[in-house]
């Protein structure tokens, strides 16, 4: 009911866009706080802008859409009852005159401001839920409801605050008031369920008869909810609008404002010229930082340099890497290797006989490489390109945590799940070959490792999988039961494909470390 609120908000919204020089609107800008040409200006913009406006993106007002309306009637009467409006519109703002309007100083920051409006007829239509109870009796019902206001006086209060933005003042509304007179109003209604019709229809009657009554009953949570709707529908724009816009300025005014102006372009251009300057000495520095990042890097972790090929020293070296960067560095761009984030991997049981899957990996977290101790390393001549590096890796634990899907078969069954899964390889010790490329960027010679060939062995592996056989327990405890059980035969078979899997992530994790660092970092210049 309260929609008719929107009328007057309506028009304070339509009339800043439309103030604007150079508008498609012919609104004449008013004298702050002259009531009698505000007036006028309302007037002319409720009968312009009832359809819309879409160069100001201003939505019809006539009819306004109302996502939802929620009505309560105080305790006490015969109809104790909420009822709901959804996707409801309220017709009658393009016949609405202003008859008032107080308020808009100049200064207004804090200034209470008023106005009142007048509309013959208000016309809120849509559907609706009811529940409550009526004379006792308790009802739910929904259907389609026609509520009309005759001749509606409309006083719209709130508060006035100042904002700034980009060097311009803007008016923000605040503590929104509503207050509505009209002398009937009218309920017209159908009910979705037949059953309901009986008491929907006295309920009706009796509204219709004890109108002024009943909206007394609701005017509370009425106003309420219009308040907040047209506060920030009014929002909307007052915020986008500087205030200036909406009135005449005097001559001081026009003067101070050129000022403004032309010193807020000075301004503007200085700030363009520095953030130049500034943005070059950026780059500048950025590449000074470049220049010297690795050396400060590796005094801070005391990292000391190798000669090429001697291989106490790369293993000391390449420990001191796993201890101190498994967490990742941000000087360098180094991820975090533990737990490493694996977008997919594949594990392929290749039995003949009764037992063959394929498991799956989606984006799992690789756990244990913090813990991994450098058994041997080798190569790493000074001319390395295209030569061969050998590294052997011992870890308590190595751990794939995440989502998999697995299918295939299980003791002539049918194997097939997906969910999140656990599998833990203990005392892994794993040989790694690898080729080294040369690789040249920014002037600087950096390596990488190509073609990673990994041998590993472990003294145990568990798995746990959930959802298995699509969460029949009976079957999932059996297969969780032979895997773990059986666990040498199954990862014979899944080796070959586990150390593809394995052998990729190791190369990952290496190139993470040397495409980073150049190798004159590594090792002493000869």
């Amino acid at each position: 009911m309260i929609k008719y609120l929107i009328s007057p908000l309506a028009v304070i919204i339509l009339i800043i866009p439309l103030i604007q020089n150079g508008n498609s609107l012919s609104i004449v800008q008013c004298p702050y706080g002259n009531s009698e040409c505000l007036v006028k200006m309302y007037d002319s913009l409720i009968r312009e802008l009832a359809d819309g406006n879409e160069e100001y993106n201003i939505s019809p007002l006539d009819p306004i859409f109302i996502e939802e309306l929620v009505f309560k009637t105080q305790l006490g009467g015969p109809l104790d009852v909420q009822c709901v409006f959804k996707n409801a519109n309220y017709y009658g703002f393009r016949n609405s005159t202003t008859k008032k309007f107080k308020g808009f100083p100049k200064d207004f920051d804090g200034v209470d401001n008023e106005i009142y409006l007048y509309t013959p007829k208000f016309i809120l239509s849509g559907n609706y839920v009811v529940n409550g109870t009526f004379i006792g009796t308790p009802m739910m019902i929904a259907g389609f409801s026609t509520v009309t206001f005759l001749n509606v006086n409309t006083r719209l209060r709130f508060i006035s605050r100042k904002i700034e933005k980009n060097g311009d003042i803007f008016a923000k509304v605040e503590k929104m008031r509503l207050a509505v007179k009209f002398d009937r109003m009218i309920v017209k209604h159908n009910v979705s369920d037949p059953s309901y019709k009986l008491i929907a229809d006295v309920a009706v009657e009796y509204i219709n008869a004890n109108w002024k009554d009943l909206f007394n009953s609701i005017k509370e949570s009425a106003y309420k909810a219009f308040g907040k709707i047209w506060e920030d529908i009014f929002n909307q724009i007052t915020t986008k609008i500087p205030y200036k816009n909406f009135f005449k300025m005097d001559k001081m005014d026009k003067e101070i404002d050129d000022k403004i102006t032309r010193m807020r372009g000075e301004k503007e251009a200085f700030q363009s010229e520095y953030k130049k300057v500034e943005d070059l000495l950026d780059v500048l520095q950025e590449e000074l930082d470049k220049a010297h990042l690795t050396e400060r890097f590796f005094a801070a972790f005391s990292l000391e340099k190798c000669d090429y090929g001697d291989s106490k020293c790369i293993i000391k070296l390449l420990q001191s890497f796993i201890d101190n960067f498994w967490d990742g560095k941000k000087e360098i761009e180094l991820p975090h290797l533990d737990p490493l984030k694996i977008k997919n991997a594949t594990l392929v049981q290749e039995g003949r006989g009764a037992i063959n899957f394929v498991l799956q990996f989606r984006d799992f977290d690789f756990i244990g490489y913090r813990d991994s101790k450098i058994l041997d390393a080798r190569g790493w001549p000074e001319n390395f390109d295209g030569t061969i590096a050998e590294m052997s890796v011992k870890a308590p634990k190595f751990t794939l945590i995440g989502p998999y899907t697995i299918n295939g078969n299980l003791l002539l069954l049918p194997i097939q799940g997906s969910g999140t899964s656990n599998v833990t390889l203990n005392n892994l010790v794993g040989r790694m070959k690898f080729r080294l490329k040369k690789v040249i960027k920014d002037g600087e010679v950096y390596a990488s490792a190509e073609k990673l060939k990994l041998n590993i062995n472990i003294s145990r592996m568990y798995m746990e999988f959930e959802n298995l056989f699509n969460g029949n327990p009976e079957l999932e405890q059996y297969a969780k039961q032979f895997l773990n059980e059986n666990w040498k035969l199954v990862f014979e078979d899944i080796k070959p494909s586990a150390m593809k899997t394995f052998g990729q992530i190791w190369q990952d994790i290496l190139n993470h470390v040397l495409s980073r660092i150049p190798v004159k970092e590594f090792f002493n210049s000869s």
